[in-house]
């Protein structure tokens, strides 16, 4: 979904008249959705290939957008990598192609990004933005609106949560 179909579909929830409100208004209730979404539901995984020359320990500074380290391997191979993560500087160890695999915060939406700006967050969750955009814009006028895209928004956020993966251990001799 782009920016321009979540910004009229909102309008059709809410029955909003485009014009009462700037642009400015919409985009910036759009990156809210987003960020909330990045945050609890489906992780926007990003990859890096990194190539390394020498032998030894290299230093990588992570992106900024860098939320949460997901995984490294060796290029085009599942072997186990040496590294040590320390803030948002990574440290390799050895010499070749690495993949490294992160969590990305997703980017920010503001009034330069473009109508045509398709959402980072996973495509399952898209259709949940345009509830969030009509709630925040319907609730100081229309509370019976605004309710109901808050349930949708709550219902689509729901079902879009990640699961958290647990380690079932079984304990013996313990009492």
């Amino acid at each position: 979904m782009t920016l321009k179909d979540a910004i009229e579909k909102a309008c059709l929830i809410g029955d909003i008249d485009k014009d009462d409100y700037s642009y400015s208004q919409f985009v910036s209730l759009a990156d809210q959705a987003q960020k909330i979404i990045g945050n609890l539901c489906v992780n926007i995984i990003s990859v890096i290939n990194v190539k390394k020359e020498e032998d030894g320990t290299t230093k990588y500074v992570l992106p900024d957008d860098f939320k949460e380290l997901y995984r490294i391997k060796r290029h085009l191979s599942g072997q186990p990598v040496n590294y040590e993560l320390i803030g948002n500087e990574l440290y390799i160890s050895g010499a070749g192609e690495f993949d490294i695999f992160y969590v990305k915060t997703p980017d920010d939406i503001d009034g330069s990004t473009p109508e045509e700006y398709r959402f980072e967050v996973d495509k399952s969750t898209h259709f949940a933005i345009p509830y969030y955009i009509a709630y925040q814009i319907c609730k100081s006028y229309d509370s019976a609106t605004a309710q109901s895209a808050l349930t949708e928004w709550n219902k689509y956020v729901a079902l879009s949560k990640r699961k958290n993966s647990c380690v079932n251990k079984n304990i013996i001799n313990c009492y």
